[in-house]
């Protein structure tokens, strides 16, 4: 009988992983004293779980819940019960650190105002309890839901979404788990959440009117751009030749009517209008059924349809 364990690691494309398979292997051996009904839910439950502690217990935090879930056959719900079930027995509490989860979930320019709400909650959380009560809140913010719900409640603060089933997944935690820590986070830390929230809110004003100012310099360049614009040569041109033909015009008429008219009562000839565009037309007006390229064309027609009835 093939070994359910390579089996899985094949259809994760693990295979060639050895320590993987070795610490799987390990897993399973630790997990054998444990009643069979914890991991009845799907045929593959108990090998895919010990793959998944053996994958996170080598530094590896991008685990495919949903694939896992798939592999083992069985539903999400019931593999993170399993999953939280074989941790607790095991006494695994992987070690996740707040640099390593803004990466993985691209908020990496989030990490300082996370590192200041996790002081603030940490201090406030423990100063709830006394004595032994406060050792036990310790220990329990050592678990990884915690740092989770922190980052959560931060970004929630700055105006951004988190995805629970990615960030559950990555804390090694159920989705019912993080839930409570992040409401515990948000009644304990409520007022720095507010200031948080205040200070996302007056930078993105500024880099509004950060933007605004830059638009209207720009518009007030180009209006001081347009009027230093200078008069096109072309203009100048057209009136200087428009004054020269008005002057020669007049002097032959001066010489042609110099018997019958005294020079003051010559009108002066009206200008030549300028071309509004300056594009000089191309039409000559011409009827084009009668050039003898339309005739041409008329007369092959006329044959062409001949050649075809007598085709047909």
């Amino acid at each position: 009988m093939a070994n359910p364990i390579v089996h899985c690691l094949e259809r994760l494309n693990l295979e060639d992983d050895t320590k993987v398979k070795q610490r799987a292997e390990q897993f399973q051996g630790q997990l054998s004293g444990l009643p069979a009904k914890l991991f009845d839910k799907g045929p593959n439950c108990k090998v895919v779980v010990c793959i998944q502690l053996a994958y996170e217990s080598l530094g590896n935090y991008d685990w495919d819940l949903k694939l896992g879930s798939q592999l083992a056959g069985c539903t999400a719900s019931a593999y993170e019960s399993a999953l939280s079930i074989a941790r607790q027995r095991l006494n695994i509490h992987p070690t996740v650190n707040f640099e390593a989860l803004t990466v993985a979930l691209g908020s990496s320019t989030m990490l300082n105002p996370v590192k200041e709400l996790w002081e603030n909650f940490e201090e406030a959380y423990q100063n709830q309890f006394t004595g032994a009560a406060k050792q036990n809140a310790q220990k329990e913010l050592e678990m990884p839901c915690w740092k989770g719900a922190a980052i959560f409640c931060c970004a929630k603060a700055f105006g951004e979404h988190l995805a629970k089933d990615k960030l559950h997944t990555l804390c090694a935690c159920t989705k019912t788990d993080l839930n409570k820590c992040i409401k515990l986070v948000e009644t304990t830390c409520a007022e720095y959440i507010i200031e948080l929230k205040s200070k996302s809110t007056k930078s993105v004003r500024s880099r509004r009117t950060q933007k605004q100012n830059g638009k209207e310099g720009d518009e007030e360049e180009e209006k001081k751009q347009e009027g230093s614009i200078e008069p096109m040569d072309v203009d100048v041109e057209t009136k200087k030749s428009d004054k020269g033909q008005a002057s020669n015009s007049t002097k032959k008429r001066k010489r042609g009517a110099a018997t019958l008219v005294s020079n003051a009562a010559i009108a002066t000839p009206k200008l030549s209008a300028k071309p509004v565009s300056g594009i000089v037309s191309m039409i000559n007006h011409q009827d084009y059924t009668k050039t003898k390229r339309f005739v041409d064309f008329k007369q092959w027609k006329s044959t062409m349809i001949d050649e075809l009835q007598q085709a047909n």
